[in-house]
């Protein structure tokens, strides 16, 4: 099994990992993350079959397939299996030092109280939409529009609706796993899968605040 530190430089410089702030700011339990070579018993962990990347949870060495690899969902399943449910403190970043963050927060508090919000928990349809009523009340943020339909999450979108440019969008796969596609000028590809109806909820969820 590699150490913490070597996992940890595995990851700052792995091409797989887009976003590299996180891993050099965030306090993570780098042994309850899993690499390719390195299993672990419990935590987040990547797999590839048939040529495809999956993101697994492991608990005590039984895992659950997630999704297909996305690399900031990667980062957020990191994040909510290290700090929901549990009593550790949140890391203390300065969203000026982030080269995007910057816009969306203008100090500690706020992205504090995103971290908050983005731990709550997200099992349910209903969560879902209590969670994005939230964070419109609490950042003074627009999300659902009126041309959303919030019936289900089989509705959900998100960018441009009329051009279907720079849009994503929910499919529900007749073998029930959801897929998330991404909308380019009128066509469209798929972008992830997941294998749970609530990480799709967390995909969203993750989208809107941002706190990586």
């Amino acid at each position: 099994m590699k150490s913490d530190k070597d996992v940890k430089v595995e990851l700052q410089n792995s091409p797989m990992i887009t976003e590299k702030f996180f891993f050099n700011n965030y306090d993570i339990d780098f042994l309850r993350v899993g690499l390719l070579d390195s299993p672990i018993d419990d935590g987040i962990s990547i797999q590839i079959k048939d040529d495809k990347s999956y993101i697994l949870k492991i608990n005590n060495g039984a895992a659950e397939v997630i999704s297909t690899y996305g690399s900031r969902f990667f980062l957020l399943q990191i994040f909510l299996d290290q700090y929901r449910g549990t009593e550790k403190p949140f890391p203390i970043v300065n969203p000026s030092q982030h080269p995007i963050r910057s816009s969306w927060y203008k100090n500690y508090d706020e992205l504090k109280q995103a971290m908050q919000i983005m731990i709550m928990s997200l099992n349910t349809y209903e969560d879902f939409i209590k969670t994005i009523r939230f964070i419109e009340k609490t950042f003074n943020r627009t999300i659902i529009y009126p041309e959303i339909e919030i019936g289900n999450i089989s509705t959900w979108s998100w960018g441009n609706t009329v051009t279907r440019d720079n849009l994503l969008t929910v499919d529900k796969c007749a073998d029930g796993s959801w897929q998330i596609l991404n909308w380019q000028r009128g066509h469209s590809e798929q972008y992830m899968t997941f294998f749970d109806e609530k990480y799709i909820f967390e995909f969203f969820i993750e989208i809107y605040l941002s706190v990586f």
